[in-house]
């Protein structure tokens, strides 16, 4: 967990957002977006950047320094995604870590994202998740709960938390909404602590129409809806 953690104290979001990203992101203060209903707002203004630390972390968990890592990054799925892997390793390096990134069309891609982890090259790899329902669930079960390891999910970080798995179950089976709103949050805060993920941004999502067309709809998990669209 100390590893884990040092690379999120490693990584500048803020820098790498206003750099590479154009600006087209808001750091992640939490596993899910306010969006969701069951956001919690974890840590204010995202895991903070820390280099100093993530060191010292790493010395901890005796990792040797100039330690290598495969990272894998598509190019051309998300904005900028293989310069923002090349920011993400650059910083890397800077508290001993060797990020050496390949890349491959989505297709195979996506089945190497799915290998089970017997077979799997996966050490570190850029991923985003939109969800199908604005809700956590959509987030926390697909991305955080170990029924998802592949080859039957894509929760390709092969995370497991018994506590998790326990309050993401019950999140789903109870119908009390103030209920679930607490399950959720301290299933948020294990996640956020256990960092399977190196939480980087939530990326800005934006729909251009003309302006004679009304009625478009538009929801922030990269869908929307012109079913009664019509021109003016």
């Amino acid at each position: 967990m100390k590893v884990r953690q040092a690379l999120n104290d490693a990584v500048n979001k803020k820098a790498i957002i206003q750099s590479i990203l154009f600006g087209l992101g808001t750091v992640l203060e939490s596993p899910t977006t306010p969006f969701l209903f069951g956001y919690t707002k974890i840590q204010p203004g995202g895991w903070p950047f820390n280099p100093v630390k993530a060191k010292a972390l790493l010395a901890e968990a005796g990792l040797p320094n100039g330690f290598s890592v495969n990272f894998f990054s598509p190019t051309g799925r998300y904005i900028q995604d293989y310069q923002v892997a090349q920011g993400v390793a650059a910083q890397l390096a800077n508290i001993g870590i060797r990020a050496t990134i390949s890349t491959t069309d989505w297709p195979t891609y996506v089945q190497t994202l799915v290998t089970p982890l017997q077979r799997t090259p996966l050490q570190m790899f850029v991923l985003g998740w939109a969800t199908q329902y604005l809700d956590a669930d959509g987030q926390l079960f697909g991305q955080f709960y170990s029924g998802q390891w592949p080859p039957k999910g894509l929760m390709s970080s092969f995370y497991k938390d018994p506590k998790v798995d326990e309050l993401l179950l019950a999140g789903q089976t109870t119908p009390d909404p103030k209920k679930r709103l607490a399950i959720y949050k301290e299933a948020q805060e294990l996640i956020w602590n256990d960092a399977p993920w190196i939480f980087l941004w939530s990326q800005d999502f934006y729909m251009v129409t003309s302006s004679h067309l009304e009625g478009v709809t538009v929801t922030p998990n990269e869908k929307w809806a012109a079913l009664y669209a019509t021109w003016k």
